[in-house]
């Protein structure tokens, strides 16, 4: 059993970088942004990130962020490190 947190719409947005992580996803998958995405996160982070990508996807293009969403403690910070190098590629 995990820790988790619960976080309304406003923690939401000051806390998890959704928006970048869905605007530059794609540049995961092609040269200098797949090798440095290779290289910095395992293949269990990748898939975690993976999973979020759908609903952050939801999130910020189609529906808009939920009045309150739950997140496992340990992918608050992979999602805020997740959202840092997508920030810098």
């Amino acid at each position: 059993m995990e820790l988790a947190v619960r976080y309304s719409r406003d923690e939401i947005n000051a806390e998890i970088p959704y928006a970048i992580i869905v605007e530059n996803w794609d540049k995961r998958l092609f040269g200098k942004g797949k090798r440095l995405y290779d290289q910095t996160f395992t293949l269990r982070e990748k898939m975690s990130i993976g999973g979020y990508y759908t609903k952050f996807y939801k999130w910020y293009l189609v529906k808009g962020v939920p009045p309150h969403s739950t997140f496992v403690v340990r992918n608050v910070e992979l999602l805020k490190r997740a959202g840092d190098f997508f920030a810098n590629l």
